[in-house]
């Protein structure tokens, strides 16, 4: 009979949703949205979910998530007691990581966020599986069907939705037709110029975009059914309100703009008041910026910023950090740098690099300033290639690195900057690399110097462009640069100051007694130390 037992044991089949629920109602809760937002295509949102699924079942087993101990230093001391095999920490930590970049997506404009969800969705089953004699005190898990996806699917929902007024249904058909509209706009910048809507674009740039007739649909349903069940779902109060705030103007179109952005702004507090994360983190931004005509209220705003950093919320933890940096609290602001940048965020990871190396915070490691750089440039922040570019450059030896022209063109495709096209031109000449390249480097700065009205760089620039010699032959065209191509820009506007300070007497006085005879290569008559063809015989 024990044998049978065993087997029936074996054999035995549980619904997905009833066997994680049966561990604890909270992380049945958080994996039941994960699934939700998973369906409805918000894969995003679903990450984010799951790894909140990682922070209840590490609570379950006595590792508290707190502001002070990350997710990841909570996954590496269960790694470390010894407690679970390995695949357990490295199944944690992936969710940890698929989590991070779902919730700073627009970091990673290459990720595949389908790809990405369903193998999370995997991971997270099979954590479960491995976890579960653990978390519910059992010898074996029993064979698992994932039947919440069926019945949360979309069909079965609209369904609902229209027919026996579920709020769950029309929440999560809302998400869906929001998120089917908000990709479309992505790919398009056509439309109605009367329904205008503002969108956070891949590179985490802030654009308008235009409706057509498709997306406007969606949103317009959307709105309908995020209005029906606000008062029941604070998420979908939060949502309601956001496209009051983003697309009211057009939306209730009996009503002005600035009424819009009162009734949104109302809705999101709602949502804030009843502890909805992303709420928090908007109603925080928006009182201590003073968004939609709102009065600044700093300390409502921290208050409102600190309890979504709280709730392990990234982008509350990163708009903490700003604040404090701009106070000048550099400690207190390197501290909410650091904890951003474990909760997935490579701006983070650009801003402790940038101000370690200006020596605003402390930090002797270059190899670990390296590894900040290198990731937050890969994953598409473009202020880290400039900054990754220049700081290779300062600890490279003098060979040529092909890898730093590069982050020069990828950020230069993104920011056109004259200074940083001479800086990138001077890289090359210097390396005497890619002549041509630099050539046409040189003239872009001019003509976006004269375009921004930049007159120093002007200036060089009108010193060194017509002293630069070329020819073709029999393959190529030859560049010769003259010696003025390498003066840095700092060095050139320096020599200025010195010169305009000199009195005027004293330049004349030196001019009627420097030798007429003065060599190019001697030490120029002004006494800067520079030698005379790079001082005064400019």
């Amino acid at each position: 009979m024990q044998h049978m037992n065993k087997k029936e044991i074996k054999t035995t089949v549980v619904a997905d949703y009833m066997l994680i629920q049966g561990i604890s109602e909270g992380l049945g809760a958080a994996y039941k949205q994960a699934i939700s937002m998973y369906v409805a295509d918000c894969y995003c949102e679903s990450l984010v979910n799951f790894r909140s699924c990682l922070s209840n079942i590490l609570n379950i087993l006595g590792y508290i998530n707190t502001r002070d101990v990350t997710l990841k230093d909570l996954i590496e001391d269960l790694n470390n007691s010894g407690k679970v095999n390995l695949m357990i920490p490295n199944l944690m930590h992936k969710i940890r990581i698929a989590g991070n970049k779902g919730s700073h997506s627009e970091e990673y404009p290459e990720e595949n966020f389908n790809i990405l969800c369903n193998q999370t969705y995997k991971n997270f089953i099979h954590l479960i599986k491995l976890l579960y004699p653990v978390l519910h005190s059992s010898n074996e898990c029993p064979t698992i069907e994932l039947t919440l996806e069926k019945e949360l699917n979309i069909v079965v929902m609209a369904s609902r939705a229209l027919f026996e007024d579920d709020s769950n249904a029309q929440y999560l058909i809302a998400k869906k037709l929001y998120s089917n509209a908000q990709n479309k706009l992505l790919s398009s910048t056509m439309g109605y110029a009367n329904k205008k809507t503002i969108l956070e674009l891949d590179n985490g740039e802030i654009e308008t975009r235009y409706h057509d007739k498709r997306t406007a649909f969606n949103t317009t349903i959307a709105l309908q059914l995020f209005d029906s069940c606000q008062y029941s779902m604070p998420e979908a109060a939060y949502e309601y309100g956001k496209l009051l705030l983003t697309d009211g103007h057009w939306l209730k179109s009996a009503s002005a703009e600035d009424s819009s952005h009162e009734e949104g702004v109302r809705r999101v507090h709602f949502a804030a008041i009843h502890g909805i994360s992303d709420a928090l983190y908007l109603h925080g931004c928006i009182r201590l910026h003073g968004l939609y005509s709102q009065d600044i209220n700093v300390d409502y705003a921290l208050e409102d910023l600190e309890e979504a950093a709280n709730k392990n919320h990234p982008k509350a933890t990163l708009e903490l950090a700003k604040y404090y940096y701009n106070l000048g609290k550099f400690e207190l602001a390197k501290n909410y740098y650091v904890l951003a940048e474990q909760r997935g965020s490579s701006i983070a990871q650009c801003a402790l690099a940038k101000n370690f190396i200006d020596g605003t915070f402390i930090l002797d490691d270059r190899y670990q300033i390296d590894v900040l750089l290198l990731e937050s440039s890969n994953a598409g922040v473009t202020e880290a290639k400039l900054l990754r570019a220049r700081f290779m450059i300062d600890d490279s030896s003098k060979k040529f690195n092909p890898d730093i022209p590069n982050l020069y063109d990828e950020y230069l495709e993104k920011v056109m900057d004259a200074e940083v096209l001479l800086e990138y031109a001077q890289y090359l000449i210097d390396h005497n690399e890619l002549p041509a390249k630099a050539m046409s480097l040189l003239h872009m700065a001019f003509k976006e110097a004269k375009h921004t009205g930049h007159k120093l760089l002007v200036e060089l620039l009108e010193l060194v462009l017509p002293k630069i010699y070329y020819e073709p032959d029999s393959f190529q065209m030859v560049f010769k640069f003259p010696p003025e191509a390498q003066i840095k820009l700092h060095d050139f506007e320096s020599h200025k100051s010195k010169a305009r300070k000199i009195n005027p007497r004293e330049m004349t006085s030196t001019a009627k007694s420097a030798d007429p005879k003065l060599g190019r290569n001697e030490p120029c008559y002004c006494g800067s130390g520079k030698k005379y063809k790079m001082c005064c015989l400019q």
